[in-house]
């Protein structure tokens, strides 16, 4: 990447919290979709786009595992994002981004 198009950030969620609200301001609806695995901090980010318009679709996890068939179910035409954690803080597991 070019100099012009690196940001720096204090912290992974801060980082996060722009791109959403990019999303936000770009596209003023859509769907997002992610896991209950996905870092605590951020989901409460992700859930506060509803208020702005946004459908924010969780996944649930069986037995810590995130069935990839009910991510992919969650993925339609409106979706702008797939926001993911690649290993887990809940129970360390790496998120299988490739298969992703």
């Amino acid at each position: 990447a070019d100099a012009s198009e690196v940001a720096l950030v204090h912290c992974t969620k801060e980082g996060e919290q722009i791109v959403l609200d990019s999303l936000v301001s770009l596209l003023g609806g859509g769907s997002l979709v992610t896991n209950d695995l996905h870092f605590a901090g951020s989901l409460h980010n992700l859930l506060g786009l509803r208020d702005a318009g946004m459908d924010v679709r969780i996944v649930r996890s069986r037995g810590f595992e995130v069935d990839l068939e009910q991510m992919a179910d969650q993925i339609d035409d409106r979706t702008a994002l797939v926001s993911v954690t690649l290993v887990s803080n809940v129970n360390g597991r790496v998120e299988p981004m490739k298969e992703l």
